[in-house]
């Protein structure tokens, strides 16, 4: 909880720094991303400990990828023993 407090410290900073600093549109722009994530980290931080995070199924094409890396990783596996007997 150190860590949210931390970034909830530097969000208030940036979000201060948005209201009332003589800012450029393009240095406004970076520190409202900058906000946002921090936002978006403190969120995350916080499901982490509640225990809500949900984590995603891997979708068909995922699930068939890891599938094939194993299936070349078992036949390299297998040309490199035979190779190694020669």
């Amino acid at each position: 909880m150190e860590l949210v407090r931390m970034l909830e410290a530097k969000e208030k900073l940036d979000e201060e720094s948005l209201k009332k600093a003589s800012l450029t549109r393009e240095e406004a722009r970076k520190l409202f991303h900058e906000s946002a994530a921090l936002i978006r980290a403190i969120i995350d931080i916080k499901e982490c400990e509640a225990g809500t995070v949900k984590l995603k199924e891997p979708d068909i094409e995922t699930r068939k990828k890891i599938d094939d890396a194993k299936r070349w990783i078992g036949f390299l596996k297998s040309v490199g023993k035979k190779s190694g007997d020669i």
